[in-house]
Parts: structure tokens; C-alpha cells; sequence
């Protein structure tokens, strides 16, 4: 289900509190995203004159993604609830930057531990790099 939020649309699994945008996901997110994109870039493809040579790039696949309405920001911290350290799904592309924090089982979530992570990801510096 989608959300207006400031004139443009969002998933009502994101929401935003103050500076900070706030995005749950599951391990099924992002799989659909990824054949509805691959299918645009496809029929678009398709629908061309120039079908001698077809190439994809990373760029393409980022302008299908927003076309179909999940080429969300890239996220500064991802916490991940679980007994395994993956990323559960989640757009590998979306992480080039992003603080992993894993945080243990969902049953044991508890408000200090967002706080917590929410705190030390705060103390963090990053170097980017040229």
C-alpha cells in the first residue's frame, strides 16, 4: 500500500521522524521489485529499434527500480534482526555505504536496543574516499 508523503508516494512499511526515514523490511522485499524492474528494462528493451546490442547498466536498473516505486534513498544504518548475518534480501546495490548492525532475535527487541544501536552508529565516523 502507498502513502502520499510531501507530494510524492511512499510504501507504508517506511515512515519518517524528524530528520530520520525509517524503512522496515522483510526477507521477501526487494525480489518482486527486482522482476517488476527487470521486466520494465525487458519491454522497454523489446518496444526499441536499436535491438542489435542490449546492455543494462547499474543506472538503468536504478531508473526501473523508481519507475515501479522502490528505488528508496541508500540507507546510513541497517539493523538486522535474526539469528543469521545477512542482509535477509535487501538490495545488495542500496548498501554501499551502509552501517550492519546485527541485533539478535526479533523476540528479543527491545527499545534500548534501538537506542543503543541508534547511539553507537552516531559515535561512528566514515571515510568515503575520493
Amino acid at each position: 500500500m502507498k502513502t502520499e508523503w510531501d507530494g510524492s508516494f511512499v510504501d507504508s512499511s517506511a515512515t519518517r521522524h524528524g530528520g530520520m526515514f525509517i524503512e522496515c523490511l522483510s526477507s521477501s522485499d526487494g525480489k518482486e521489485a527486482i522482476a517488476k524492474a527487470a521486466n520494465l528494462l525487458y519491454s522497454t528493451c523489446c518496444n526499441s529499434d536499436n535491438k542489435s546490442e542490449i546492455a543494462f547498466t547499474e543506472a538503468d536498473m536504478t531508473h526501473a527500480l523508481k519507475a515501479v516505486g522502490t528505488g528508496g534513498p541508500e540507507p546510513d544504518l541497517l539493523l538486522v534482526y535474526g539469528p543469521g548475518r545477512f542482509h535477509l534480501g535487501f538490495p545488495a546495490w542500496r548498501l554501499r555505504y551502509t552501517e550492519i548492525m546485527y541485533v539478535g532475535p526479533l523476540e528479543s527487541m527491545k527499545y534500548g536496543t534501538i537506542v543503543k544501536a541508534l547511539y553507537q552508529f552516531s559515535r561512528k565516523y566514515q571515510n568515503y574516499g575520493k
